[in-house]
């Protein structure tokens, strides 16, 4: 009998099960040939780097930095929600990557939370190609992923599915903001609601946007 596969890392545990199956019997090559897979990985890369970037004085060591950076990003796209480290203490730029991050979330057919990579992809395959429909109005340009055409039905459900979630969240915005708390507040608020992000909603909204003192963390 095979064997159970051992636990991946954060950041390859919100990938789709048929490309964790092939990481973890080492088909490395197949899974990054998934278009939504190295999306995935180059906006962790870029997220990364942008925070790096931004903590490095404060932080002051190469490994250190590196290591809370990668950490932080990988939790809050996978929407798993720990923390090693008192990110109340970063510049608003990398917590500001972090909210985006919350927004774009893991990929297609995990449990992670967010709105999903292969949506977005989707998303701005289908305003590149409406754009350029408008430049040359003549010219037909076919959306693909893995090299296949996706048909209009799947880009007309995403185009909804966005639509619909920001008319929700715009009224669920409306609502909150009934009870008198501040705009970042009533935003941040609904949107760890909708992203499903692990972190308790007073303390995303504390520690992400507002700054105050991270009082408990756990861990990693």
């Amino acid at each position: 009998m095979m064997r159970e596969p051992p636990r991946s890392t954060l950041s390859s545990s919100s990938a789709a099960s048929d490309v964790y199956k092939r990481q973890v019997l080492r088909q490395f090559k197949k899974a990054v040939k998934v278009e939504e897979v190295r999306c995935y990985f180059g906006i962790i890369l870029a997220a990364t780097a942008i925070i790096f970037v931004n903590i490095y004085r404060s932080v002051g060591a190469v490994e250190l930095t590196l290591r809370q950076s990668m950490f932080q990003v990988a939790s809050i796209i996978t929407t798993t929600g720990f923390s090693s480290v008192d990110f109340d203490m970063w510049p608003s730029l990398s917590k500001s990557v972090l909210v985006v991050l919350m927004f774009v979330g893991a990929c297609a057919g995990s449990t992670g939370g967010g709105i999903k990579v292969s949506r977005f992809i989707i998303g701005i395959k289908t305003i590149f190609r409406e754009i350029q429909s408008y430049i040359h109005p003549k010219s037909v340009k076919v959306i693909k992923t893995e090299g296949k055409p996706v048909d209009s039905e799947t880009c007309r459900s995403v185009s909804i599915y966005f639509i619909t979630f920001i008319m929700i969240f715009t009224a669920s915005l409306l609502l909150i903001s009934i009870e008198g708390k501040d705009i970042v507040t009533n935003f941040t608020a609904v949107a760890v609601s909708y992203t499903h992000l692990t972190l308790p909603t007073k303390r995303i909204v504390e520690v992400l946007v507002v700054g105050a003192p991270l009082k408990k963390k756990r861990v990693a």
